[in-house]
């Protein structure tokens, strides 16, 4: 019988990559602890050997939701990278928003290339249409892009 060397493996840093590492990790029994995946659909269920750490985006949009729920925002506007990391929390937020009454208005969501000028026209847009809640819900340097 085969006798792995490994205990426990740890990461990856983005969660597209940790639905692969957690299937390997389910076939070969083998933890796999993440401290950086926050894509809901990641799931002990699915995934009996797959341990998270860091709050999933489940539950990063409930408390998002709440927030635009308290001050009474009927509309919100998210802008997403293109990627299951950005589309997943963004369906989260949707389905959270329509529990409670509200709604996700219009989605944008971005390439991971995606150049200053393509930003700048869809938010130049946005301001046009009036939409005052943002959800922004990307990578670090990309959100920066957006923010400048």
């Amino acid at each position: 019988m085969f006798q792995s060397e490994v205990a426990a493996i740890a990461g990856p840093q983005a969660s597209d990559v940790s639905h692969f590492v957690a299937h390997m990790a389910a076939l070969t029994q083998v933890p796999l602890v993440s401290f950086a995946a926050t894509d809901p659909s990641l799931s002990e269920f699915q995934y009996p050997y797959f341990l998270r750490v860091a709050w999933s985006d489940a539950l990063q949009m409930s408390a998002v939701t709440d927030l635009i729920h308290y001050y009474g925002w009927r509309e919100a506007v998210a802008l997403y990278i293109d990627d299951d990391y950005g589309q997943n929390g963004v369906d989260a937020l949707r389905d959270l928003l329509d529990n409670l009454g509200s709604k996700l208005t219009f989605k944008a969501s971005f390439s991971a290339g995606v150049d200053n000028q393509t930003i700048t026209d869809v938010l130049t847009d946005l301001t046009s249409m009036q939409y005052r809640v943002f959800v922004v819900h990307m990578p670090p340097s990309m959100a920066r892009t957006v923010f400048l």
